[in-house]
């Protein structure tokens, strides 16, 4: 078996197009080629380009929305709901992070 070295911009650019090419819009398609080439960074390849056919198959059988379009709703001081629009996780993350950090700040917990 050969082993062939890919830097990082490499990862990306194959799992983007990746998703790309599957149906996914370009903001979800960045958010899980993202997520895949940090996960290839940190060494935990099982989640890193392993998982790109699977996230294709899915994309391609209609099981995810490749255009999802997530919504974030802080429904009290301490509890932020997003709802994924039955995308990629990546996404809904990436939305609600900021929300999720300012609930957390403002009850002296980050």
């Amino acid at each position: 078996m050969t082993t062939t070295a890919l830097s990082l911009d490499e990862i990306y650019d194959i799992a983007n197009t990746a998703l790309l090419s599957a149906g996914a819009n370009e903001e979800n398609a960045d958010a899980v080629a993202q997520t895949v080439t940090r996960a290839e960074r940190d060494g935990s390849h099982s989640h890193g380009l392993f998982r790109i056919p699977g996230y294709v198959a899915s994309l391609k059988s209609g099981k995810v929305n490749g255009q999802a379009d997530p919504k974030v709703d802080q429904r009290t001081a301490v509890v932020v709901h997003c709802d994924g629009d039955l995308g990629y996780a990546p996404i809904a993350h990436q939305r609600s992070l900021d929300t999720l950090a300012k609930a957390a700040q403002s009850q002296g917990i980050a």
